[in-house]
């Protein structure tokens, strides 16, 4: 029925919006030009923004690795288990140049 099918979107978008995010900034701060990850799969970082980075933990962990296109040993897992939680690192230039969502 039409309810149902309504119910099943709107079911489908609520899971949908609580995705992981990484974004990651141009100079350090964590307060100036930044850039937006946050699609499943193996993503590079653009050379340009290393001066520091924020990850949003809603369930999806990604792996980064220092080299791009994930082509190198896993540098590092960062995931948890408390939901919604949120890692900054913006103070310092960070070394990894791709990162894998996993979804």
């Amino acid at each position: 029925s039409f309810t149902m099918f309504v119910m099943v979107l709107v079911l489908i978008s609520f899971f949908l919006a609580k995705a992981s995010y990484f974004d990651v900034y141009f100079g350090p701060g964590c307060h100036n030009d930044m850039q937006h990850y946050s699609v499943c799969g193996c993503l590079n970082i653009h050379p340009s923004y290393h001066g520091g980075f924020k990850f949003v933990y809603e369930g999806q962990p990604i792996r980064t690795y220092n080299q791009p296109f994930c082509q190198d040993e896993v540098s590092t897992t960062i995931s948890t288990i408390r939901q919604a939680t949120t890692m900054y690192s913006c103070n310092q230039v960070f070394q990894f140049q791709s990162i894998f969502f996993q979804c």
